[in-house]
């Protein structure tokens, strides 16, 4: 819907998302298998204003409520409406900068690179962006929160820092070189810091064939230890010229992991934890390319991916991803994935997992079906069991 009567420097656009979710078995554990089922309805509000030449404001704010259709858990994520201020930025571009291609923002904005790899946050932050042809170099000062993100639940300040400098060159289609340097600072004496430094090359060989590589290394400290670990990302992604676009994807992943814990280096890499992993694949909606059930963070694992998709019609697509998980090193933990079973520790085998990904989006509409099924590996107990996740999303723009 299109607000026709507003004024020429006034938009105001919204979104209506409602959500549903099942998850089965996260436990893994034997029969009977824990159940939850979650209905969240989600409205956007966008408001994007021009007060005059070269200066733009957004404000993005999100209402939600995430329901236990079962009513059977205590999560207090499930019991209380949130009021979310997602963005809420001013833009001074180059039109009010002596015309230089350079454009300042400033306030609660979206750190995002094209993989999701590095980020894919809101932070508080004022942002440098120097953007001429085929160059484009960012320079940011952030914190996660200055202010309480929902407004109707008060969370407190957050005191991490983050300090950000990216580069970009597009040397053509067939190869664009980016670095980026972040640098982590929670503000407390024996706390986390983190530096992290990255590479991507990318880009189109031949028609229907692109590629990527990201790799970084992270440095710094966290718990007492110092931080030496490295990571990298590497596929490729073939689209046949046929009318349904037929698609095939091959990728690993690899995050070192720390085989010497007891010392004083640790040895395992680490993602940012403001990443995203989601990326399109050429569908209409994007997708958790390390699973939507498991979704681990790149932290002591090998990923091996390998997917088929296609385009029944235009603005449609389903696409399949399996992925085979190991540990480099065998430990008792996982960063951050969305199951609650821990391995033992006795075997680098975490599992495998199948993911169906359909999407449908004829404007102003988009409809998007998962279903992931996770088979746990002999790292789990002997009697772990299979672990399933099913979402339902539709998606309406005004």
């Amino acid at each position: 819907m299109s607000f026709s009567a507003l004024p020429d420097w006034l938009e105001i656009e919204a979104q209506l998302e409602i959500e549903v979710t099942r998850e089965q078995n996260f436990d893994l554990a034997p029969p009977p298998s824990e159940t939850l089922h979650v209905l969240r309805p989600e409205l956007q509000l966008a408001t994007s204003i021009r007060p005059g030449p070269g200066i733009d404001g957004f404000l993005l704010l999100e209402l939600a409520h995430a329901f236990d259709l079962q009513d059977e858990t205590d999560n207090d994520e499930l019991t209380h409406a949130e009021i979310t201020v997602k963005e809420a930025f001013i833009t001074i571009t180059g039109q009010a900068l002596l015309r230089i291609p350079l454009s300042i923002q400033v306030g609660r904005q979206s750190l995002e690179d094209e993989r999701e790899w590095w980020y894919d946050d809101e932070l508080d932050a004022i942002r440098l962006i120097f953007h001429v042809s085929r160059f484009r170099l960012e320079a940011t000062l952030a914190r996660f929160a200055l202010y309480d993100e929902d407004l109707a639940n008060s969370q407190g300040a957050d005191d991490t820092d983050f300090y950000h400098l990216y580069a970009q060159y597009a040397f053509g289609s067939f190869f664009t070189l980016a670095a980026y340097g972040l640098i982590q600072d929670d503000n407390k004496p024996e706390g986390e810091r983190p530096a992290f430094l990255g590479l991507r090359v990318s880009g189109v060989v031949e028609p229907g064939l692109r590629y990527w590589l990201d790799a970084a290394h992270v440095r710094g400290k966290s718990e007492g230890q110092r931080l030496r670990g490295w990571g990298l990302d590497v596929g490729f992604l073939y689209t046949f010229d046929l009318v349904t676009q037929p698609l095939l994807m091959f990728s690993y992943a690899f995050g070192s992991g720390d085989d010497t814990p007891e010392s004083s280096t640790n040895t395992g890499f680490r993602q940012t934890g403001l990443q995203g992993n989601s990326a399109s694949y050429e569908s209409v909606t994007d997708i958790q390319y390390y699973g939507e059930l498991l979704d681990p963070e790149l932290s002591n694992l090998h990923i091996f991916t390998a997917g088929l998709g296609f385009r029944p019609f235009e603005e449609a697509s389903v696409t399949v991803l399996y992925h085979i998980y190991r540990q480099h090193t065998p430990s008792d933990e996982l960063r951050d994935v969305a199951i609650d079973a821990e391995p033992t520790g006795l075997s680098p085998d975490v599992g495998r997992e199948v993911d169906v990904v359909g999407g449908w989006a004829p404007d102003p509409f988009e409809l998007k079906l998962i279903f992931g099924a996770f088979f746990p590996g002999n790292a789990f107990e002997p009697e772990a069991q299979n672990a399933f996740f099913a979402e339902c999303r539709l998606t309406v723009e005004f």
